[in-house]
């Protein structure tokens, strides 16, 4: 069991690159990828994550709510071959009806937090900084850690209910059947 620590700022294109450009200069650069995932919200939150040029698929459950310090967080890895069998599991669970975001993201690390540049369909330009942990315990240091990086890169959390309606906005809009979702890249 992991827990993610996480908040989000929501930027206009200039302070995204004025971000970028710090980053590019201050912190540790990881990765840069397109990834495309697939939400589910009921029976419970589910995500099938796919990232390009990358053959595993990560399905990840989360339980709570975007007000909670951490969430509970559960990631399974599967190969692209294995997915049709794992697909026909989650439907006869209930998981029918999906959304679609396409995500393009550069990852850093600053102090050992990660902090993740998305670009994402319908939500727009938006930073996260997160830490995990499996010892609960240290889900309160992490806490003021991700908060002192938010401070120190001048980020204005976005609400976590502000975010909750973005998302609700986004299901209302994309929610299709499964069979009518394209789970390839």
């Amino acid at each position: 069991m992991v827990y993610e620590i996480e908040k989000r700022s929501l930027l206009s294109k200039k302070q995204f690159e004025t971000l970028k450009n710090y980053l590019d200069k201050n912190a540790k650069f990881n990765n840069q990828t397109d990834i495309k995932s697939f939400l589910f919200q009921k029976p419970n939150f589910l995500r099938i994550r796919l990232i390009k040029d990358n053959d595993i698929i990560i399905i990840t459950t989360k339980s709570g709510n975007y007000n909670d310090i951490a969430r509970k967080e559960t990631n399974i890895k599967i190969k692209k071959n294995e997915f049709d069998n794992c697909l026909k599991k989650l439907i006869e669970q209930g998981y029918n009806k999906c959304s679609l975001l396409n995500t393009k993201r550069i990852t850093y690390e600053i102090e050992k937090i990660k902090v993740e540049l998305n670009e994402i369909d319908y939500f727009g330009l938006i930073v996260e900084v997160e830490a995990t942990t499996e010892d609960k315990g240290k889900i309160n240091e992490l806490k003021q850690e991700v908060i002192n990086i938010m401070n120190k890169l001048n980020l204005k959390e976005l609400p976590s209910n502000t975010y909750q309606e973005m998302m609700n906005k986004m299901y209302s809009k994309t929610l299709k059947s499964v069979n009518e979702q394209n789970f390839s890249f």
